[in-house]
């Protein structure tokens, strides 16, 4: 082990770095290069800024990606001799960077930042993953082009998406724009899609009013005065009632007319003045006798006993807490066309989204738009006339409909007498009613 250690030491005495970290401190090229100015901290002290050597880049020119000014890079360095001058070495610099500590932090990442992802960084990094999180950034398996300022360009199995406003305004810059973000995704696979229409039938329920409504009140009370609730089991009531009062009342629904009523009349050993029943089944078996007399034609039964509205409707009476005359409840059922999806596996195909607030279709020989400003393409004034002035395309479907109204009214619609108007048939009247605006398409506009 002593070996070991003896002989590590004696590497990293010998030991040339060949890559650094530097700070930028200028990206400013006449040449347009690509090169930068990056100070190494312990071997460029003594230089002032404008003495630094300057860097070129590993990448490419295709790829147009700068530092910014504080943020870090890896310099990677060699040295040759000089031409004709055998004792005298000249060093070449070049640079790959910008480091960003994390996903989040694409639109500046300065040096204390972007140090603590390396050993012996010195800020604590938190976790970027927060609510919302899903879909803000590229996940491990895609292949990305990520800008600075809220875009990229995802590859994705089958999938290219390309997105403008993917992230809310906030300071983390974590959460998933779910809002309005803008989106090309061009698609291949899957099943492909076919459109079928068929017949839908659905059932709904209308009621016949009722003319007369009994009033069925049934109370049992404790010892202390308590008035038990009306859906406890029988059993429920025998442990705890000491008396149960019933009040019963049938009126026109109509005029809201009384016709028969009866007023907490029971029999009871108590004295008159507080007359009931000594058992609920008792209470239950009077209320029926005075009530279902009256239960006949068009009747609706209200209760808050749930075994006086499961003795006049069953179960679903008590869900809907009334019970109504037999046949009150009819069937109505509508027939109507509708669309259905379905997959033909065997096939596949390619398909492209376009999502946005507003898509513009512009050629450069339509309405007088200035689409190739130098720096902009379009910039905020063009667009605004555009999103203004530009012709909204039509819904098709919508288009064919009206001119199908069209046809039928040419194709049939009669004139009483040489020189006279049309008559006034349906045709004519949903010719001359229909809602032209309903056609324009207002979000997708061209030129």
């Amino acid at each position: 082990m002593q070996e070991d250690n003896i002989l590590s030491n004696s590497i990293d005495k010998k030991t040339i770095p060949i890559i650094r970290v530097g700070k930028v401190t200028n990206i400013t090229d006449s040449k347009q290069g690509g090169r930068i100015q990056v100070r190494i901290e312990g071997i460029d002290k003594d230089l002032k800024d404008n003495e630094l050597q300057y860097c070129v880049p590993l990448l490419p020119r295709f790829l147009n990606i700068l530092p910014k000014l504080d943020e870090i890079v890896f310099v990677f360095q060699y040295e040759f001799r000089k031409v004709n001058k055998y004792s005298q070495f000249s060093t070449q610099r070049f640079w790959i960077g910008p480091l960003i500590p994390q996903i989040n932090k694409l639109q500046k990442s300065p040096e204390l930042d972007a140090r603590s992802i390396m050993s012996g960084g010195s800020l604590v990094l938190p976790n970027p993953v927060g609510k919302n999180f899903e879909g803000a950034y590229p996940k491990d398996v895609d292949i990305a082009l990520q800008g600075r300022y809220n875009t990229d360009l995802i590859l994705k199995e089958n999938q290219v998406w390309l997105r403008a406003g993917k992230l809310k305004d906030t300071p983390e810059n974590n959460i998933f724009n779910d809002n309005d973000i803008g989106y090309i995704q061009l698609k291949y696979g899957g099943d492909k899609i076919k459109q079928t229409t068929k017949d839908k039938t659905i059932s709904s329920y209308i009621y016949d009013l009722p003319t007369k409504q009994i009033n069925v009140n049934i109370r049992t009370l404790t010892s202390t005065g308590q008035v038990l609730a009306g859906n406890l089991t029988p059993e429920e009531y025998s442990n705890q009632g000491v008396l149960t009062i019933v009040e019963v009342k049938v009126y026109n629904i109509s005029g809201k007319k009384i016709l028969s009523e009866t007023d907490i009349i029971g029999q009871t050993p108590q004295p008159p003045a507080n007359p009931s029943f000594p058992s609920r089944n008792e209470a239950l078996s009077y209320a029926y006798t005075f009530a279902t007399p009256f239960a006949t034609g068009k009747w609706k039964v209200v209760s808050t006993s749930s075994e006086v509205l499961k003795n006049y409707g069953g179960d679903e009476a008590v869900k809907n807490r009334f019970a109504l005359f037999k046949g009150s409840k009819r069937e109505i059922k509508k027939t109507y066309k509708t669309n259905e999806i379905t997959k033909e596996k065997e096939k596949k195909e390619s398909v492209i989204n376009m999502v946005a607030n507003k898509i513009n279709l512009l050629s450069h020989g339509g309405n007088n738009f200035e689409l190739t400003n130098p720096t902009s393409l379009i910039n905020d004034e063009t667009q605004k006339k555009i999103n203004s002035d530009a012709h909204p395309l039509v819904y098709g479907d919508k288009l064919v409909e009206f001119l199908q109204l069209v046809k039928k009214y040419v194709t049939s619609h009669i004139h009483p007498y040489h020189g006279m108007p049309a008559t006034e048939l349906p045709n004519k009247l949903n010719v001359l009613t229909f809602d032209l605006d309903s056609i324009l398409n207002k979000n997708i506009n061209s030129n």
